[in-house]
């Protein structure tokens, strides 16, 4: 698993990512929502919803324990 640029590549639309926020130099679980080619990024826990500042990079969330 590697970081991908925000800049050059989206996550899937909806899926659960880390999300880097280097504004608070912050990682978190959250997702991109784009409809109508309207891009927003929400943090999946613990927030009210839409992340204002946008993530930096993406990575891909690590698989379960098994």
């Amino acid at each position: 698993m590697k970081w991908i640029d925000c800049q050059i590549q989206l996550p899937e639309n909806d899926a659960n990512v880390l999300l880097y926020l280097p504004v608070y130099k912050e990682i978190v679980i959250g997702y991109v929502h784009e409809y109508m080619g309207d891009i927003k990024f929400y943090q999946e826990w613990g927030s009210d919803g839409e992340i204002t500042i946008n993530p930096s990079h993406w990575m891909s969330l690590p698989e379960v324990p098994k």
